[in-house]
C-alpha cells in the first residue's frame, strides 16, 4: 500500500511485527462430542465486517481439516471474491475461547500492545484489499492472498516505543471509528429498507391492476392467444462453428430485461433458422431455474436465436400486446400460478404442455395497451429510484472508506 505522512511518534510496522499470522494450533484434549464453535465463510457479514452467526458443531467433526483461531483473533478471507468483498471479522463469542472455520481464512492474532480492532479496521480498507488482490496466486476463480503478502504489508502504529500510550491512542481512534461507522451502518439499514420498499412497489401496483381486471375481463388459455415452443437443444454436434450464430439461454433472460454481455453461439443450420429465429415482440420465458421469468425481445441483436431452456411465445393477434402478457406472467408468478404448472421434484421445470394450459386474464387490445402504459410508467419511475439508491450506496461506501483512512492518518484524535 502507498505510505502517507504519519503523526509525530507514529511509525510504519509490518503486519508480521504487530500480529502472528496463522499461528500454530495448540494441542487440545477434548471429547469428540464436545460442542465447539465453527465459523463458515457465510457467517462473516461483508458489509459491516462482523460475525453474524457462530455455529456449534461436535469437536470430532471440526478438529481436523479446518482453520483454528482464538477469541479476538482477526479472521481474514484469503480467497476471491470473499476477500475483495471485505469478509474479515474479529472472532468473538467462541465457546471456551477458541473455534474453527473454513480453510479460506487467514488468522491474524494481535501481539501484546495491539488491539484486534486496529488490525481489523485496517485490513477492511478497500485500499488494503486492492493491494492484496495484486498479489493473488492460483487459478482464475480460485485465487488467494498468500501469507507472504500479509507478513510484509505495512500498517501504521501510534507510538510503538510507548506501549501504554500506543494502546490508549488506538482505543481512542477505534472508539471514534466505531461511533462514525455506526452512523454509516444505520444509514445503510435505512437505505436497505427503502430499497426493499421500492422493490415491492411494482408488485403492489401490478397486483392492484390485475386483481381489478380479474373481476371484469375475459380469460383465455395461453394456447389460445399465443404460439409457443422451446428452442434448439444444445449438443456437441451443434458446436462445429460452421453455422455459428448467437443464441439466448436461461441466464440471458431476466425479469423484463436481457443480460447480453455473455451471449453464446452455436450452429443453426440454414433450414432451421426460421424455426428458431427471434423476432421483435417475441416473449422469452424461462423453462427452468426461476420458471416463468420472462422478457420481451425487441431485436437487441440483429440475428439471434434461442436454446431449449427457453420458451418463445408469439402472440397470434398482432394487435395484442406482448408486454401485457409479460406483465401478466410476472403477476401470475407472484401469486403462485406459475409454480402450480411446474413438473419434476428434483429439478422443477415448465413444460410446453403445462405452459399452454395457463389461464390468462385477456381483455381487448385497447385495455391491454392501457395496462402497459400504466405499468411501464411505474417501472420507469422505479428504475430512476434504483439508480438513485445505487448512487447512495456507493456514497456510503466512500464515506466509510474515508472515515477509515482518516483514522489511520491520526486525524480522528
Amino acid at each position: 500500500m502507498e505510505r502517507w505522512p504519519l503523526p509525530e511518534g507514529w511509525e510504519w510496522r509490518t503486519l508480521a511485527e504487530v500480529c502472528e499470522i496463522n499461528p500454530r494450533r495448540p494441542a487440545i484434549q477434548r471429547d469428540d462430542d464436545a460442542p465447539t464453535s465453527f465459523v463458515p465463510m457465510a457467517a462473516v457479514d461483508e458489509v459491516e465486517g462482523r460475525l453474524v452467526e457462530v455455529q456449534i458443531r461436535p469437536y470430532g467433526e471440526v478438529k481436523r481439516g479446518y482453520t483454528y483461531f482464538e477469541e479476538n483473533d482477526v479472521v481474514f478471507a484469503k480467497i476471491t471474491p470473499c476477500m475483495e468483498n471485505g469478509k474479515a471479522a474479529i472472532a468473538q463469542g467462541l465457546l471456551d475461547g477458541f473455534g474453527f472455520g473454513t480453510t479460506e481464512f487467514h488468522v491474524l492474532r494481535p501481539r501484546p500492545g495491539v488491539l484486534p480492532e486496529w488490525i481489523h479496521r485496517y485490513v477492511r480498507q478497500v485500499s488494503f484489499r486492492a493491494e492484496a488482490k495484486k498479489h493473488f496466486r492460483g487459478a482464475v476463480g480460485q485465487q488467494r492472498v498468500p501469507q507472504e503478502f500479509l507478513e510484509s504489508s505495512l500498517i501504521p502504529l501510534p507510538y510503538p516505543d510507548d506501549p501504554a500510550r500506543s494502546l490508549e491512542t488506538q482505543r481512542r481512534i477505534v472508539a471514534r471509528l466505531d461511533a462514525l461507522l455506526a452512523e454509516v451502518a444505520a444509514a445503510r439499514r435505512l437505505h436497505a429498507e427503502i430499497a426493499a420498499d421500492t422493490a415491492r412497489v411494482m408488485e403492489a401496483v401490478r397486483d392492484e391492476v390485475f386483481s381489478e381486471l380479474a373481476t371484469r375481463a375475459p380469460k383465455a388459455q395461453f394456447s389460445e392467444i399465443a404460439d409457443s415452443r422451446l428452442g434448439k437443444m444444445l449438443s456437441q454436434a451443434s458446436k462445429s462453428g460452421v453455422y455459428s450464430r448467437p443464441y439466448l439461454r436461461n441466464a440471458n433472460v431476466l425479469w423484463d430485461e436481457f443480460k447480453l454481455d455473455d451471449v453464446y453461439e452455436m450452429d443453426f443450420l440454414p433450414e432451421e433458422r426460421e424455426e428458431f429465429l427471434l423476432k421483435p415482440g417475441d416473449i422469452l420465458i424461462c423453462e427452468g431455474g426461476e420458471i416463468g421469468r420472462c422478457a420481451v425481445w425487441e431485436g437487441q441483436i440483429e440475428e439471434c436465436y434461442f436454446q431449449k431452456a427457453l420458451h418463445r411465445a408469439r402472440l397470434k393477434d398482432p394487435c395484442s400486446s406482448p408486454r401485457y402478457l409479460m406483465h401478466f406472467i410476472a403477476w401470475a408468478a407472484e401469486h403462485g400460478a406459475i409454480a402450480e404448472l411446474r413438473t419434476g421434484s428434483a429439478i422443477p421445470h415448465l413444460t410446453g404442455v403445462k405452459l399452454k394450459t395457463l389461464e390468462v386474464i385477456w381483455p381487448e387490445p385497447r385495455v391491454q395497451h392501457q395496462v402497459v402504459v400504466t405499468l411501464d410508467q411505474i417501472k420507469a419511475e422505479i428504475t430512476e429510484m434504483r439508480v438513485s439508491e445505487s448512487e447512495n450506496a456507493l456514497l456510503l461506501d466512500q464515506i466509510e472508506q474515508s472515515i477509515l483512512f482518516q483514522g489511520f492518518r491520526g486525524e480522528l484524535l
